[in-house]
């Protein structure tokens, strides 16, 4: 991208971000009008695009990479940060915005694309409710009432709570058992498997990290190496029977 495109798609954004903000601001009549959203969402998309040349996502994931903690903390943080985003601009930008910060950050830690991935379109829906910007339907709805926009925070405050909670600890497994059997002299329970599964979403990379832990340990004889191998297989394909259809 040329420094001249730089240029026109930032100003051009900047443009259509003041233009919809004022906008919304000048009265309730107008803040009620459908098409300001689709110019405020057209405006951030614009600064995104220079954003993303000038390298600003991968700082912010390089940021993010910075967190104490493992693989919980960072999910945490960013779905603190996607609702935030919803909330503050709408879901649409939430998308756009966050999705490659948070593919940079799980990649520099070696954590689980899927799980933000996942985490971040579903939270940027369901954070959606709380405020009239942050989602176009709730624009369309208040359209045909009376209802202020703190009338309809306050209504949709205790909704929302609920779904930001649901939707982040949804599809998690919990309690997991892990044993096997068949590969040694007698079957056994792997802990360490299964600290790898509890709090974790059922996703294939988290399927072969278990499988690795689970295995870590062992020591094979000249002729049954192979078994190492077909045990991580074994496991992975017994956990995806196991979820399928959780």
């Amino acid at each position: 991208m040329t420094l001249r495109t730089r240029t026109l798609f930032l100003v051009v954004g900047l443009l259509a971000l003041g233009a919809s903000v004022g906008l919304a601001r000048q009265d309730a009549a107008a803040a009620a009008r459908t098409w300001p959203p689709f110019v405020l969402v057209a405006g951030l998309l614009l600064i995104g695009a220079v954003a993303y040349e000038d390298g600003t996502f991968q700082a912010a994931g390089a940021l993010l990479d910075r967190l104490p903690g493992g693989e919980p903390m960072l999910y945490a943080v960013a779905m603190g940060l996607v609702a935030a985003v919803t909330v503050v601009l709408n879901l649409d930008t939430s998308v756009a915005f966050l999705t490659p910060v948070l593919v940079g950050a799980a990649r520099r830690r070696g954590a689980s694309e899927e799980r933000l991935l996942y985490g971040c379109v579903f939270l940027s829906n369901a954070a959606s409710l709380l405020l009239p910007g942050s989602h176009v339907t709730n624009l369309l709805v208040l359209s045909g009432t009376h209802v202020s926009g703190s009338a309809f925070l306050r209504s949709m405050a205790l909704p929302w709570a609920a779904a930001v909670v649901v939707t982040v600890a949804d599809g998690k497994l919990m309690r997991t058992r892990i044993a096997l059997g068949g590969i040694g002299t007698k079957p056994w329970r792997s802990t360490e498997a299964e600290n790898e599964l509890n709090g974790q979403p059922a996703t294939e990379t988290i399927f072969r990290k278990a499988a690795d832990a689970a295995l870590r340990e062992a020591k094979p004889q000249t002729q049954n190496g192979f078994k190492v191998e077909l045990a991580k297989r074994c496991l992975v394909y017994a956990l995806k029977l196991a979820t399928q259809n959780a």
